[in-house]
C-alpha cells in the first residue's frame, strides 16, 4: 500500500463550497481508482465521506470523517444505446 499522505491536503473547506462556509480540514484527493482503494484499505468505510467536488456541501467546523474528493479522478461517460453511465465527478453542464 502506498503512502496516502501524498493524497492529503489541508484545505480551506469554504473554498470548495458554493455556500462558502467551513473551516480548514484534511481532504484526500485520489487521482486513480488505486488511490481510492488505498484510502479504503487505510480507514474504515464508515469513517469515509465522499464529498465529490464539495460544491453543494455545508461543512461544519467540526467533523470526524475522512473527507475524500473525487475532483481529480478520471471522468467517465459511456453511452450504450439507451443506457448512459456517468461518473459522479462529471460536470452536468458538460453532460448536457
Amino acid at each position: 500500500m502506498k503512502d496516502i499522505r501524498a493524497l492529503q491536503r489541508i484545505t480551506d473547506l469554504s473554498k470548495l463550497s458554493h455556500i462558502k462556509i467551513g473551516d480548514f480540514g484534511k481532504v484526500y484527493f485520489p487521482v486513480s481508482i488505486a488511490d481510492l482503494k488505498d484510502i479504503y484499505k487505510r480507514f474504515p468505510s464508515k469513517d469515509i465521506f465522499i464529498i465529490g467536488g464539495g460544491s453543494n456541501i455545508l461543512f461544519s467546523n467540526k467533523h470526524n470523517k475522512i473527507l475524500v474528493s473525487d475532483k481529480y479522478l478520471k471522468k467517465k461517460l459511456v453511452v450504450k444505446g439507451d443506457l448512459v453511465t456517468v461518473s459522479s465527478n462529471y460536470n452536468i453542464n458538460e453532460f448536457m
